[in-house]
């Protein structure tokens, strides 16, 4: 199940120092953080994911904080480190010039924790101020992977951390634009954030979803 050329855009559960763009902050590292035991990349969801398919991995961008909007922790204004301003720095550096044959998204997290304004739905009209909320901006992210990695499988992965309103957002939006899902189950987690039996969990959920 081999997964070809893989694209990854992801949150603190998807970061690894050294393995996701220099600019982006990381949660993971060898130092260990919180006392948390994932302190090599090989525990990684997304290594172990990558290794054990054999396929191949052309950029994972995950930040550390990030949401998919423009609104991040106390109400801050974070269009350069949402998921949407990432996206559209990654087309415009070339990156889906690589095709990519599977996209990974796992987000919504932080727009959870950090209370980001929900909006509602929307599929065109939107503006930079819609942006500002969850599932308008979840919508752009959408509309950008299916214009730029047309014959890619996209997968969004939903985590249980996430709210209910922005889960069934997320769940309508992918229905709407034919883009595929799953929901994870509840991980082994401190702090808020995968162990490494976590990592272990959410890459066996994954492989288990793409073989069914």
């Amino acid at each position: 199940m081999n997964l070809g050329n893989v694209f990854i855009l992801g949150d603190s559960y998807s970061t690894y120092k050294g393995y996701i763009p220099n600019e982006n902050s990381p949660y993971y590292s060898d130092d260990g953080k919180d006392s948390l035991d994932v302190t090599n990349v090989n525990l990684t969801w997304w290594k172990k994911l990558i290794d054990e398919t054999g396929s191949n991995l052309v950029l994972n961008e995950s930040y550390s904080g990030s949401t998919y909007c423009y609104t991040g922790y106390n109400g801050d204004y974070v269009p350069k480190t949402s998921f949407v301003g990432r996206l559209r720095r990654c087309v415009e550096s070339g990156v889906f010039k690589t095709k990519i044959d599977t996209v990974l998204v796992m987000g919504g997290t932080n727009d959870t924790w950090a209370k980001s304004p929900v909006g509602k739905l929307m599929y065109e009209n939107r503006t930079e101020e819609d942006l500002k909320e969850a599932l308008p901006a979840f919508c752009e992210v959408m509309e950008i992977l299916k214009a730029n990695v047309k014959d890619a499988r996209i997968i969004i992965i939903l985590n249980k951390e996430l709210s209910n309103e922005i889960t069934e957002g997320y769940k309508a939006a992918c229905k709407h634009y034919s883009v595929e899902y799953m929901e994870l189950l509840p991980l082994s987690l401190k702090v808020g954030h995968p162990t490494k039996a976590g990592m272990e969990e959410i890459k066996d959920q994954i492989i288990k979803y793409i073989e069914k």
